[in-house]
């Protein structure tokens, strides 16, 4: 079975070199239970951990069924370990955490055993050593003796050819030192079983033959009884199952697996918010206003017709329940609208005027808010942070278009109350933004709307016409008939000229026309009137008759005031929706929405998208991405490298136990990765799952998983998925750098 010629080996320390083995020449055959005796360090161990493939050698050679293994890789040795070799160590060698039951299960598993088939072995193995009551014991409980029948039972489950045991009896009592030989002397009946042992004189009632060592050399071989010849048998090849006992691993060391997760969240974590961080970076361009909109805000999408037809209520309630929609203004000009503050400067002396940009406040989250609340109520609001004003601060603002920037004018029309304050876009001092609820916003899309509109006032009589463009506060005054405008007299000063209605129209000092005599003598000319107005959204213009009384010159800081009734104000100022706002949470959601409307036919202009970024800066933003993305790996590699592996450094006695059992380098490789990506994918569900509830409920980081397709999250999970095997490789490499019982001996050191 086993041939030993001329057989040396060395130990090389850093100055010297001694012997262990001189020029062993021997042969073990099935059936022989061979005593191996000798004094402490004669070399006795070195010889069984030889014969067991755990231990090199450098000279001679070693048959193991007349086939020279003296030469055989690392990867063979263990497959001839595996397959023809169990130990018994006379430290145990048996995993402390595992319980009985485990331990012995690791081995069987190794050699392909069902679930059934194990548990039936291990059952009877430890009915028959005394260990039943032990079985879900861990073995760190157990006492000396108790393990060395564990690590017997473990050998004797392992059901291979040749069985060698170091001192097996050295932690048991008299009468279990018996019954351990007892067994052993049956076993060598059909097997090669070598035992090493100081006890020469109790071992003869049980051996077969004893072999002598002393200073490493054999001194006597000889036999004590006969024996019968066993023939050889083939040994079956088994493929060892590597996932139960990465099982077993992660569950006997709870606490060590929970802080590896925890590192494995925090590596994923890093990796999965700088991934999406920068995968926002590219899908907004941080740009607020353009050459054609006064706001750009890429929560804005500008909706109109392709016929330009209005919007039905039902249309635009359609349109907020889609998805990623969060808000619809129904008139998209208020999001253009200035709104100016005054605030007067102590330095100087003077009044300064801050333009403040509109937006709507249904974008914000509560994580965008470097202080204070989101506005619930129509008088609150929330400002770009400055230090102005502080939260409780009243805030006065007027319409750019209602007035002029003269000292000592007043910015009133609207009150608000602050409530938070976001960092703000624009760091000019004199430009900052306002977040409006929805309900203010339309309240000041009305004031918006009249704004932005043109009204002309058309006079024409049988040889000539005239087109006059009014800049007036319009005003309701419900007396006055259908179709009857009132006009202050200060319009018909240019009109009372261009149509020679006084003597010398050229005169400067005539001024002012302030006699209504003349202004109503004129009305009553063969004259026509016409009234037309261009809102925001047309530019056609298409006068239509009316009737035109007059008023003493009336004027006020929006205009010359004009006057009409309810009915005749709805029809010039139409206030039917053609052009509404979508309001989405940010550029990325914006581009989804973007398509959807578009698929419904509707127009759809992204005021943010417009702005066309040039292509060597996607260039520089995506070599950044990826830059920023693989120095993140990197950092997160030596991270894991160190951290996951000292954690996986407290466990190498239990691997080294597992490769002296003939576990290969490659099945240690797919038990150890199989450990961390089971612990990945927990620590990816965990971060994934935290990431949506984080954008959902607006906990405490930006929100960054609605940028993510199935591809990013694939591309992420793989890239975490190398790092771990790349990590559980390396450590596995150092595991298989000296023969086993050197490993095993520098642990024990």
């Amino acid at each position: 079975m086993l041939k030993l010629r001329n057989l040396s080996k060395y130990y090389y320390q850093e100055k010297s070199v001694s012997l262990a083995l001189r020029r062993i020449n021997l042969e073990l055959e099935l059936g022989e239970f061979v005593a191996i005796t000798g004094e402490s360090g004669s070399g006795k161990s070195t010889l069984l951990n030889i014969l067991g493939g755990l231990d090199t050698f450098e000279e001679g050679k070693l048959f193991v069924e007349d086939k020279d293994i003296s030469n055989y890789l690392p990867s063979q040795l263990e497959e001839y370990i595996k397959d023809n070799v169990g130990f018994v160590f006379q430290d145990y060698n048996i995993i402390d955490s595992y319980t009985v039951y485990q331990n012995i299960s690791s081995v069987l598993l190794l050699k392909g055993f069902s679930r059934q088939e194990r548990k039936n072995k291990i059952n009877e193995l430890l009915e028959f050593l005394g260990l039943a009551k032990y079985k879900n014991k861990r073995a760190s409980k157990l006492s000396g003796g108790e393990k060395q029948r564990v690590a017997i039972a473990r050998a004797l489950a392992k059901d291979t050819p040749i069985i060698l045991c170091d001192e097996p009896t050295g932690n048991l009592d008299s009468s279990q030192s018996d019954s351990i030989l007892k067994l052993l002397k049956e076993l060598s009946k059909e097997k090669l079983v070598v035992i090493v042992t100081h006890d020469s004189k109790k071992i003869r009632e049980y051996a077969s033959r004893e072999i002598k060592i002393h200073d490493g050399e054999i001194i006597e071989d000889h036999d004590i009884c006969d024996v019968k010849k066993v023939p050889s048998k083939d040994v079956s090849k088994s493929k060892p199952s590597m996932i139960i006992p990465s099982i077993y691993s992660l569950l006997s060391t709870i606490k060590k697996s929970a802080f590896t997760s925890f590192v494995l969240i925090f590596m994923v974590f890093s990796i999965l918010f700088m991934y999406g961080t920068g995968l926002k970076r590219m899908n907004t361009n941080g740009v607020y206003e353009t050459d054609y909109f006064a706001n750009a805000d890429p929560t804005r999408l500008v909706l109109t017709k392709h016929d330009n037809g209005a919007f039905s209520i039902e249309e635009l309630a359609n349109i907020k329940h889609l998805d990623n929609v969060i808000d619809v203004l129904k008139y998209d000009i208020v999001l253009d609208t200035v709104l100016k503050s005054i605030i007067h400067n102590d330095e100087n002396n003077l009044d300064e005027y801050i333009d403040y940009s509109v937006h709507s406040s249904a974008a914000l989250k509560k994580n965008d808010l470097i202080t204070g609340e989101l506005p619930k109520s129509p008088n609150e609001v929330v400002i770009g942070e400055n230090q102005l004003y502080e939260i409780g601060d009243r805030i006065e603002l007027s319409n750019e278009v209602n007035i002029k920037e003269v000292q000592g004018i007043s910015t009133d029309d609207f009150a608000f109350e602050i409530v938070g304050m976001v960092e703000r876009i624009n760091n000019d001092r004199l430009h900052n933004e306002i977040y409006l609820t929805t309900e203010t916003l339309d309240s000041l899309a009305t004031d918006a709307f009249l704004n932005y509109s043109d009204t002309y006032l058309i006079i024409s009589d049988a040889n000539r016409q005239f087109m006059y463009r009014i800049f007036a506060d319009i005003r309701v005054k419900n007396s006055l008939d259908d179709y009857e405008v009132e006009l202050n007299d200060l319009l018909f000063y240019d009109p009372v000229r261009d149509f020679e209605y006084i003597e010398n129209p050229d005169d400067p000092d005539i001024g002012i026309i302030t006699d209504s005599d003349v202004v109503q003598g004129f009305l009553y000319e063969d004259i026509d009137f016409s009234f037309a107005v261009v809102n925001p959204y047309s530019t056609e213009i298409n006068p239509e008759a009316i009737s035109v009384s007059s008023k003493p010159y009336e004027a006020t800081i929006f205009g010359v005031g004009i006057y009409m009734n309810e009915t005749t104000k709805n029809h010039f100022y139409n206030d039917s929706v053609y052009q509404p706002s979508v309001i989405v949470e940010d550029s990325f959601n914006a581009a989804k929405v973007k398509d959807e409307l578009e698929k419904l036919g509707y127009n759809v202009l992204y005021p943010n998208g417009s702005i066309n970024n040039s292509t060597y800066s996607t260039f520089i933003d995506t070599v950044l991405f990826y830059v920023t993305f693989a120095i993140t790996i990197l950092i997160n590699y030596f991270l894991g490298l160190f951290v996951i592996g000292n954690i996986l450094g407290t466990k190498r006695k239990d691997y080294l136990v597992y490769r002296s059992m003939g576990v290969s380098k490659r099945s240690m490789q797919k038990m150890i990765v199989v450990e961390l990506l089971i612990l990945l994918a927990i620590s990816n569900f965990i971060v994934i799952g935290y990431l949506y509830l984080n954008d959902y409920f607006n906990w405490f980081i930006p929100a960054v998983s609605k940028y993510f397709d199935i591809y990013d999250f694939l591309v992420v999970i793989i890239c975490t998925g190398l790092l771990v095997m790349i990590i559980g490789l390396s450590f596995v490499r150092k595991i298989f750098e000296e023969s086993v019982i050197s490993a095993i001996r520098s642990e024990q050191v």
